[in-house]
């Protein structure tokens, strides 16, 4: 069985690119399951509804890379809190303009920050990465008995 050694994201995207499409299909199959994967895992711990529903992920054309989240300015719009839950805010006071409160004046007491976007993917992330290479691994073994 063929192993592959390529360090680095671009690197192994051009050998894929360079292998026929049946061979890589499966590679692409991984990548976008193992984004959704991903993405149902945040919208799980995500701290609202709108912020659940404004992520989503896009695979790219060429189906070899995968972005998860918040992708857009509407998107971004929709998860306006999700910086605040993911990573705290500190004690403040209502921001203010040329030294006039916009809103009535309150002093946020902060909070403290409940990860649901970057901590499962840390922990999703060793599991992603053998499953991929499981497939890469196959991919390139399929091509050489092909040749």
């Amino acid at each position: 069985m063929a192993k592959s050694r390529v360090v680095g994201i671009p690197k192994l995207r051009r050998l894929l690119r360079r292998l026929p499409d049946t061979t890589t299909e499966e590679v692409r199959k991984e990548i976008a399951a193992s984004a959704l994967r991903l993405l149902n895992e945040m919208k799980s711990g995500a701290p609202n509804a709108r912020t659940a529903d404004a992520m989503r992920v896009v695979v790219a054309r060429d189906g070899l890379t995968a972005r998860i989240g918040l992708i857009g300015k509407r998107a971004n719009r929709k998860g306006f809190l999700a910086r605040i839950f993911e990573f705290g805010a500190k004690p403040h006071l209502m921001p203010t303009r040329n030294g006039v409160t916009l809103r009535k004046a309150v002093a946020h007491p902060g909070m403290s920050a409940r990860p649901f976007f970057f901590a499962p993917a840390q922990q999703q992330r060793p599991a992603i990465i053998a499953r991929i290479r499981k497939s890469v691994n196959e991919a390139l073994a399929k091509a050489s008995q092909g040749s």
